[in-house]
């Protein structure tokens, strides 16, 4: 079910210092005008690319205040909310972009990021769709021109096919992988964790979630 659009966007966008929206113009393949976003007043930095209403961000952001963090998602309707909530509770480290995950090395450069999270990604189900998970060896390339030097993709998912064809993927591109768990919460992994949306669902029903962190060589 496609998502209602909310109501006087531009507005409530315009009144987010931490959101960055993106033209339609900077989507288009033909541009090739390099827009470099400065997060070097921050010790580190982490990105989240597919963040939905930014409910982990927060979290995580709150906690690391000493680390930037970057959320991507592709509608402005679906990350309007974050981006309130981190400006109505002075959140000065979160910042939101509007864009796909497709675009992201136009925006920073590389070796920015000590860490990618990848929190239930679409696991888009058709084979025939497989390029477009974000664990897709185009996108694995992204990340691996993002991130530091041993720095880490952490995927967390529901969807046992998406997590084989990802660990698949992972090694194929030659990351290493660790801390693999089929049931994060009845693991050691859970100390520290913080829960997504999905996440907090998913637990409540007792479907068990699955963990898994490839390091950059």
């Amino acid at each position: 079910m496609r998502m209602r659009r909310k109501g006087n966007l531009e507005t409530r966008a315009a009144n987010c210092p931490s959101l960055y929206e993106v033209g339609d113009d900077a989507l288009d393949s033909r541009v090739e005008e390099e827009r470099y976003i400065d997060l070097s007043k921050w010790k580190n930095a982490v990105l989240e690319v597919g963040c939905g209403k930014g409910k982990f961000a927060l979290e995580y952001s709150k906690s690391h205040n000493e680390t930037a963090y970057v959320a991507v998602e592709k509608m402005t309707n679906v990350i309007i909310e974050g981006a309130e909530k981190a400006a109505d509770e002075g959140v000065e480290n979160l910042l939101f972009l509007r864009t796909g995950a497709e675009y992201l090395k136009r925006y920073f450069k590389e070796g920015t990021f000590d860490k990618v999270f990848l929190n239930f990604p679409c696991p888009y189900k058709k084979e025939s769709y497989r390029d477009r998970r974000l664990t897709a060896p185009s996108f694995l390339e992204i990340y691996d021109a993002l991130l530091v030097d041993g720095g880490e993709i952490c995927l967390k998912t529901d969807n046992k096919r998406m997590f084989e064809y990802s660990l698949e993927s992972f090694s194929s591109y030659g990351l290493l992988i660790t801390d693999v768990t089929l049931d994060l919460h009845s693991s050691k992994y859970v100390e520290g964790n913080v829960m997504t949306e999905y996440e907090s669902k998913f637990f409540s029903m007792g479907v068990p979630i699955l963990r898994v962190v490839a390091k950059k060589r």
